[in-house]
Formats: C-alpha cells, structure tokens, sequence
C-alpha cells in the first residue's frame, strides 16, 4: 500500500489505518505532515507534527499490517529542537534509563536515527544508534567526514562509518559504547561483571553532536539530499529493556 499527498489511504487487510489530510501545514516555513484519525496499532505514538516532509509517501512494511510504516521524504531537516547535551559520563558508562531514553532518545528518533543491533564480526553484540546521511554530491560527504572526525576527536568517542557512492552519496554512522555499564542483576554482583557494550550517553552526545554539524547541509542547494523515516517501532524502543532486544538483531 501505498499513498501520495493529497490521496486518501485506503484500509489494508481490514485493518484500519491512518487518514492523511490533503492539506499540508507549515511547522518553520517547511511543509510538514498532518495525521488524521488514526489506529494505534498502525501509527507509533510520535511528534508527527514535527516531522518535516516533501513528497510524502506512506508505505506499509509488515505483511500482517499491524505495526510498521515507513514515510519517505525527498528532505527530512531538522524535527524538533534536541534537549541540552548531556554531560559526558566516565568508563563505564551506565546504559540509557527509561527518563533518559524518554529524554535523549525520542527526539533522535524524530531526526530520523534509529536503534539497530551491532555487526557481529566487529565485536561484541551491541545495541546502537543508525543514521544514513545522504548528500547532493561527494565532495558535500567528504566534508561532512571531516566535521564527523572532529567530533570524534573532541568527544574521544568514534563509530562505525560506512560510505556508500553506488547512487547517492551516503555516509551511514553506527555508535554505541564499547565500555557501558548495565544494571546489577542483584545487589551482589561485581562491577566489573557489569562492563558491556551498550547505548550510553556518550552516544547520544555524539548523535547529537553530529546532528549539529549535519544542519549546516539541510536545504535546497546546501549539500543534503534525502532522507527515509522509518516508523518501525522496533527500531524505536522507549525503554531499557525494548533496547536491549534490539542487541542480538543486526540490520
């Protein structure tokens, strides 16, 4: 199923789904989605008000139509404003909570990051932060690798970097930390049996970090392209446990 502005969506498999209004808003001089009534089992519980889209399309992804959408945008720029960046905690880092999930993560995900597991044969199975950064030309890439470089000497803190230049110019980041912290399985339980890897605040102040420098490309003629939301709500998990499903399932 698939659905273009202005259209009217249609139910799939009867189950209900979404109603697009053929209008389309302005949020910060840019044209943005509006959502109708919609069910809760095919629309995620996220600031679509806020998400920032030209040329929408809405694509169902799950066979059965319950929990997985994609919008596709030809620019998706800066959602809603991030919080303050954090403060940088020391090795070992302990693992996002709930509030700080709630607090750091949800607006990534409105910035198009996701939650994604590791690649086994780098390393220890991790959960981590996935972005793709797409750009109008090489060069556009090249310098955004430079800007990425230099957060990763300040932050002293680096990801996974994958460049793609079969089609469009794209610059894929993975980041988690090698030295996170999880919880206590019980009160007993040395610390040095805790150290893992894991999504700590150390990533998000990269992601965000990044996101800074990544806005100087948003725009028409300013370097940035495409980017693709992904509403599977698996790759958007709320809480600590939801996040560490995703530790084990490498896309």
């Amino acid at each position: 199923m698939t659905l273009m502005t202005g259209s009217r969506l249609r139910a799939v498999s009867n189950i209900p789904l979404a109603r697009v209004t053929p209008r389309v808003p302005r949020y910060g001089g840019i044209r943005t989605l509006s959502m109708g009534r919609h069910s809760a089992a095919s629309i995620p519980a996220m600031p679509m008000n806020m998400i920032q889209v030209a040329g929408l399309r809405v694509q169902q992804m799950c066979p059965n139509g319950a929990r997985s959408m994609s919008i596709t945008s030809s620019i998706v720029p800066n959602a809603a404003e991030l919080p303050e960046l954090p403060d940088a905690p020391r090795y070992p880092c302990p693992f996002l909570t709930d509030e700080q999930i709630a607090t750091y993560l949800v607006p990534l995900y409105a910035r198009v990051w996701c939650v994604r597991g590791s690649n086994p044969d780098l390393g220890k199975p991790a959960p981590e932060l996935v972005k793709n950064f797409s750009f109008l030309t090489p060069e556009k890439l090249d310098e955004f690798r430079r800007d990425v470089a230099e957060v990763t000497q300040s932050e002293d803190h680096h990801a996974v970097e994958i460049i793609d230049l079969s089609s469009t110019p794209t610059m894929s980041i993975r980041v988690h930390t090698h030295s996170g912290l999880r919880p206590a399985r019980d009160a007993n339980e040395p610390r040095r049996a805790r150290v893992q890897p894991g999504i700590t605040l150390r990533d998000v102040r990269f992601a965000y970090l990044v996101e800074e420098r990544f806005s100087r490309y948003l725009g028409e003629e300013s370097g940035a392209r495409r980017c693709i939301l992904n509403l599977d709500l698996t790759l958007h998990p709320r809480t600590a446990e939801a996040v560490e499903e995703r530790r084990h399932v490498f896309t």
